[in-house]
């Protein structure tokens, strides 16, 4: 799907909210993580109001962030392997609508688009994300996450393999760069993080 640019933020907005996939400008916030010629995207749009509050699932990185990225840590040897951008997107198409969630990625050798999934949101939207993603990338499905997650401090501004980024997208909002994998030069610190702790690390989102 190719869709332009519509005209004035209020057309904007409202072509958010009908249309979730590639909600990726300056309203959407959430994570990304890329791993080889892998990335994942996960975003809700902050100019929308959801009366669920399925947002607080993203929004709260003991929730989403912890799964999606203990999945990717345990799974990345062969993620990298996978030339895809995934995304996954809620939204709303009318105000008593229930959420939306959309997986779909584009292959980055040939443009493609595939559509994984599109309808109503369950309860637990991480592991609804993840149970697609195992659906549609079973290689990269093998390796079941632990309870641990070892998060390693990106030095300056060297490009490390698995960082995270959380926050408004695609601007980093980080006080400290972090990331899935061991950076290969220099030495860093590694912190080995349950879910309950990782708010010492990442601060909700709004």
């Amino acid at each position: 799907m190719r869709v332009g640019l519509a005209a004035g933020f209020g057309v904007f907005a409202a072509f958010l909210v009908a249309w979730p996939h590639r909600a990726t400008a300056s309203s959407s916030s959430g994570l990304e993580i890329s791993v080889g010629t892998f990335t994942l995207r996960v975003t809700y749009v902050d100019v929308v109001q959801y009366g669920d509050q399925a947002d607080r699932a993203i929004q709260d990185p003991r929730r989403v962030l912890f799964t999606v990225a203990s999945f990717v840590q345990a799974n990345a040897a062969a993620l990298a392997r996978i030339d895809a951008t995934v995304w996954a997107e809620i939204g709303r198409v009318r105000d008593e609508a229930p959420t939306q969630l959309t997986v779909s990625y584009d292959v980055a050798a040939t443009g493609d688009h595939v559509l994984l999934r599109d309808g109503p949101a369950r309860k637990d939207v991480e592991q609804d994300i993840v149970s697609t993603l195992c659906a549609a990338f079973p290689a990269g499905c093998a390796v079941k996450p632990g309870p641990v997650l070892e998060l390693y401090a990106c030095p300056g501004t060297s490009r490390c393999e698995g960082l995270v980024q959380f926050g408004a997208l695609p601007s980093p909002q980080m006080k400290e760069r972090l990331t899935l994998l061991a950076p290969t030069a220099g030495r860093t610190r590694r912190i080995r993080v349950e879910r309950r702790q990782m708010t010492r690390y990442f601060r909700d989102l709004k």
